[in-house]
Formats: C-alpha cells, structure tokens, sequence
C-alpha cells in the first residue's frame, strides 16, 4: 500500500506539487487528498483502455506507464508526478489510448463525480484547478508540437502532408 511507503503528510506534500494541484492551500490539499484512492499496478496491467469512458484521473506516484495506440505503437510515457486521463474527465471523452504499466507503480485515482461535486462546493479550488489544467494542457500541447516538429523533419514535405490530411479527416467525422 502506498501509505506504508509514504505518510499521509508525505503524500499531501507530494499532490502539492502536482501541476494540476499548484497554488493551493494545505486545507484544499486535504480535500484533494481525501477523495483519493490509492492503487497498485504490477508490470503489464493494463490501466484504462483505449475508448472507455474517462471516469477518473490517476496520478502516477512511481513507476511508469506507457500510453500506446490501436495499432500498439507508442503514444508516451508517463513518469512519476504526472496525471492521466484529466482531458478526458473534463471534455466527456473517452479514454484516447490504453495505458500499461511498464513497472510497478503506484497512483491515486479520483472519480470524476467526486472530484466534480469537491470543485462545486469549493469554487476558488475549482477555479484553480481549472486554471492549472489549462497550463497543464498547454505545456501536453507543446511536448507534443516537439514531436511533430521532429516527425516533420524525418519525413518528406509529401508524407508529412499526407499524415496531416488523413488525421484531419478523422476529426471531421
């Protein structure tokens, strides 16, 4: 279990500096903390699939994931510190890719009814949480712009055009 590794205090401390956390008081910290459960996941298991529902979010305390594709190809990996699945809490959409432990880890996980009903009844958390998932996203945005950048520059003007075209295609849908 996670609380024989760490203290309750340790583990507040450590959601402090969650970017989706930052700038929040201790007592905001504890409401955080206490809709959390903890979960433990062996080498292999699977965390969520590719096109189910986002119901919660998990932040990654050790070990490390990998987000892969339909076709298996790897999407990234997640190191400790870092939350999967807020975009699709927040957006309604389903899980965009499965993700896989490549180690033991251990995460908490916040359903999104709770973690919605904490952000309701304290609405200066849930406009800081707001506001942090929006830079969150923002720098997900850039990371992934740096990996198109260096696509582009390994592939053809051709196949880059062609990637970009059939992508777009999909979302037009």
């Amino acid at each position: 279990m996670i609380q024989q590794k760490w203290g309750r205090n340790q583990i507040i401390i450590i959601l402090k500096k969650i970017p989706m956390f930052e700038m929040l008081n201790i007592e905001q910290i504890k409401k955080i903390f206490g809709i959390c459960s903890m979960l433990k996941l062996q080498n292999n298991d699977v965390l969520c699939k590719e096109g189910e529902e986002s119901n919660h979010i998990y932040i990654l305390f050790s070990g490390h994931l990998k987000a892969l594709l339909k076709d298996g190809s790897q999407l990234s990996r997640i190191s400790p510190l870092w939350t999967i699945g807020e975009m699709g809490v927040f957006s309604g959409e389903k899980r965009s890719a499965t993700v896989i432990a490549e180690s033991e880890c251990m995460l908490l996980s916040i359903h999104k009814t709770v973690f919605f009903k904490v952000i309701r009844d304290d609405p200066v958390l849930g406009r800081q949480v707001v506001m942090n998932i929006n830079k969150y996203l923002a720098h997900k945005l850039r990371i992934n712009q740096t990996i198109i950048e260096e696509l582009k520059k390994r592939c053809t003007k051709e196949e880059y055009s062609k990637i970009v075209s059939e992508v777009m295609k999909q979302f037009e849908e």
